[in-house]
């Protein structure tokens, strides 16, 4: 019965976390919709959707929260640092940003995030930068666009995967595998480009940013320059093919590799 009781609480979790690790909660009022607002989806996520891949990946991720539960695997429960579900807000530059260690830590990255994401009205465009480095699988993904009615704004995440894992699930990257990141975010305006935050220059797995109001035109009016400072050579020569063969320039200097996405 126990047993059975895990199983259940599993399943409803994953279900939990599958439907609100999408987006921001409705913590202030937000401008009103715009009738021009316009927001596309990428080549990416027009692709058909393979729905056996989609199953595989619920299953992979009810698994996954089923074995935390089992093995009471957590990064923290100290919700005392973690704000309202897990978000804090930046009065002085007016956005919302995640904690260092929220409660969605513990969920990790399924792709099945990113498939069921418009049907919570979060429309983005992503960049994923795969590669293998220290004996695991990394990935550091980036979003960005409009998340829900309310906000709009970007997110860089890091995640981690042991490559004998056959689950296609990443881990949140741990302490020891965060990376040095600096994101400014800038919508265009009257054809120029206006810096709304910088989120600061610090250890992050998941650097993420939110303004109240709505996306008004394409994704290509708003802009995210990066900074990602590389552990050694050898992670900024992978992250650099990453880069490649996702067609992003970039600069680099030391082990820091600028772009924009």
């Amino acid at each position: 019965m126990k047993s059975f009781a895990k199983r259940g609480l599993a399943f409803v979790m994953a279900m939990i976390m599958l439907l609100t690790s999408f987006g921001t909660v409705s913590f202030a009022a937000a401008d009103k919709a715009s009738s021009s607002t316009k927001v596309t989806a990428t080549e990416e996520n027009t692709q058909t959707i393979d729905w056996k891949a989609v199953l595989i990946s619920v299953i992979d991720f009810v698994k996954m929260v089923y074995h935390r539960i089992e093995t009471e695997d957590y990064y923290s429960d100290d919700m005392d640092k973690s704000g309202v579900f897990g978000f804090l807000y930046e009065p002085k530059g007016v956005y919302f940003y995640t904690a260092a260690d929220p409660w969605q830590r513990n969920v990790g990255y399924n792709e099945i995030f990113d498939i069921v994401a418009p049907t919570t009205l979060i429309n983005f465009e992503t960049k994923r930068l795969r590669f293998e480095y220290a004996d695991k699988d990394w990935m550091i993904q980036m979003w960005k666009g409009q998340y829900g009615l309310l906000f709009y704004g970007a997110e860089v995440g890091v995640y981690t995967k042991p490559k004998e894992r056959e689950l296609a699930h990443y881990d949140a990257a741990s302490d020891e595998d965060m990376l040095k990141m600096e994101m400014t975010f800038s919508y265009k305006r009257d054809g120029k480009w206006v810096k709304r935050f910088t989120r600061p220059y610090d250890s992050y797995w998941w650097c993420t940013g939110f303004l109240p109001g709505n996306l008004d035109g394409q994704f290509n009016t708003i802009k995210v320059d990066m900074r990602i400072t590389a552990k050694n050579t050898a992670m900024l020569s992978k992250i650099r093919t990453a880069l490649s063969a996702n067609s992003i320039s970039y600069a680099v200097k030391g082990l820091d590799v600028y772009f924009a996405y």
